[in-house]
Parts: structure tokens; sequence; C-alpha cells
């Protein structure tokens, strides 16, 4: 058999099809604000990831069982100089903009900003560390929500664009996405030494910040600092957002109806880019809850649970 053959029959490196796009799509708007992303293809699911300034980075985990099917091949020289420990997984850039466009093809509405997706109460490679405890309140994925017909089938060929093929009756449209070869991106490390961990609501979180986003609306986005406080007595935890016009203040007490979390050896103070932490908006907006971890140089993650029927997606920050 000759090799073009060979190939002509090996099964797609990836293929996947789900009949509710909406859930991909809530998720990756979670991190829509770049343009570029870097999507890698493993055996639990995709992982995308965008950064901005080398001081921040956004992941959106879409487990594979989001999927009705989800099939991955990697091909053998992937495979061939793995430890045992490893997994095959794929790499690529693609734009991230083209895809947000394609898989609202067929429905949309706003699943990241306005009041409809507040109040929300695996891993593909990023599950959640630490999370523990039931939900309760209106999912983001809620089918009385959301209510887009139809399928999307993805196909990604080794060396190909990445292809999507939505379908709702009599229509068919197919997208086809340019991979190319990314610069490369380490992860942002949070080491397991930490010196904070705090679980709240994600709606707390979300009008917070845009509590301190207000006082700070019309500076320049760079000169506003975002300053985390936390401490074992009172106050606990402390938001500040500090700029030549001054400092605002949102204070969270160490109780059980605000904290369900709250893991704190000593007084701590970190401080941030507050342009960089307001990209996190739309998953604070659509997320069930937060957990905020820091370590002890400094970084600082915000990890947001998404619920959709039962099961928890993840979308995590890491900021410098």
């Amino acid at each position: 058999m000759s090799e073009t053959q060979e190939n002509q029959d090996s099964p797609p490196l990836f293929t996947a099809l789900t009949t509710s796009s909406r859930q991909i799509l809530t998720l990756l708007k979670c991190i829509g604000f770049q343009s570029k992303a870097q999507l890698q293809i493993s055996a639990d699911g995709l992982r995308v990831t965008v950064e901005d300034s080398h001081a921040m980075q956004g992941h959106a985990f879409i487990d594979k069982n989001l999927f009705n099917t989800y099939t991955f091949h990697p091909p053998p020289h992937l495979t061939e100089h793995l430890e045992e420990d490893e997994d095959p997984v794929v790499q690529f850039g693609i734009s991230l903009t083209a895809l947000l466009e394609c898989l609202q093809i067929f429905g949309g509405g706003d699943a990241g900003g306005g009041g409809k997706w507040r109040g929300g109460g695996g891993r593909a490679g990023g599950g959640g560390d630490g999370w523990s405890g039931g939900t309760a309140g209106v999912s983001a994925f809620d089918h009385g929500i959301l209510r887009i017909a139809g399928t999307c089938r993805f196909l990604y060929e080794e060396g190909a664009p990445l292809c999507l093929t939505l379908e709702e009756p009599p229509i068919t449209t197919t997208c086809e996405l340019t991979a190319y070869t990314p610069a490369p991106l380490p992860d942002i490390p949070l080491s397991p030494t930490l010196t904070r961990k705090i679980i709240l609501k994600s709606s707390l979180l979300h009008d917070a910040i845009t509590e301190l986003s207000s006082s700070s609306a019309l500076l320049p986005s760079s000169s506003s600092l975002l300053v985390i406080f936390t401490s074992p007595t009172p106050p606990h935890f402390t938001l500040s957002s500090t700029s030549p016009l001054g400092t605002t203040t949102v204070q969270f007490s160490n109780d059980g109806d605000l904290l369900e979390t709250f893991m704190v050896g000593e007084r701590a103070k970190d401080v941030y880019r507050f342009d960089l932490v307001r990209h996190a908006r739309v998953a604070m907006a659509v997320a069930t809850k937060v957990s905020v971890r820091s370590d002890e140089a400094g970084v600082l993650s915000l990890q947001f649970m998404v619920e959709w029927e039962g099961r928890a997606s993840f979308v995590d920050f890491r900021f410098l």
C-alpha cells in the first residue's frame, strides 16, 4: 500500500460533533478579548489559550463530554517519543474572532454581559483544583435559556485548516479556519504553595469589579491598579482600585454567606494591572463560583466554574 493511500485510509486527527454549540460558544466568549488564540487538542478535550502583554493568560477548558461524539487520533510522530506519563497533544494557532463568528451563525444573544446570565448559582487539561460542594441557581447553559437548533461538526487534519460544519436544515455552512504555527507560549505557573485560597460566588466578584471599575473609567487603562489584600483577621478579603484620582475599596468578611472557602495563613498584599483583571468580567458574569488563589511569587489565579446539566466547565485566568 502506498503512503498516499495509507494517509487516505487513516482516520482524521480530530473530529467532534455537538448538537448545542452554545455551551462551547459561552466558554470561548469568556476569553474573547483577544483576536488570536492557541488551540490544544488532547484525548480529554480542547484547551483554548489567549494572552495579553506577557502578564496574563486566559484558558478555556472544553471537556470532551460537552460534545456528543469526540475522537482524537494523534499521528505516530507525536507519540513515539513521549514519556510514559505524557499525553499526546496537538497545538496550533487560530483566529478566535473567526471561530466565535462561525459558532454564532445560526444563533445569537449575548452570552457574556447581560443580566440574564447573572446569578448562575472537566478538565481538558484544567479541571477544578480545590472545588467542593454543590451549587444552586440558574445555569449559564440552562435549556430554557439556550435554544439553538442544529449541529456543529469539528474536523482537523494535520497541516490543514480547522473545519467547522454547521447544519440547521435546510442550511449547511462550512467554515475553514487557518491553522498556523504559534509563537511559544509557556503557561504562567501557579505554585502549590499558596498564600491565599478563597472561593465565593462569582456574582459577588463581578459586582465588586464593576464597582471598582466605575471609579477609574476615565483613566488610561494601564494607570489603574487592583490591590488584593487578605488577612486571617478582619478585614479578611479586600479589593482596592488605586489611581491618580484616589482609592476605592470593597471588603468581604469571612462569613459563610459570602466566602464559601477562606484559607489565608498570614497577611498578604498583591498588586495587578486592573485593565488585565477586567478581561475576566465575562467569565465573572456567567460562572457560578470563582476560586481566587495566589502563590508566594504573586501569581494570581481566578478559576471560574461554569455549570451545564450538572457538569462543570472551567475557565482559568493567570496574572503576573
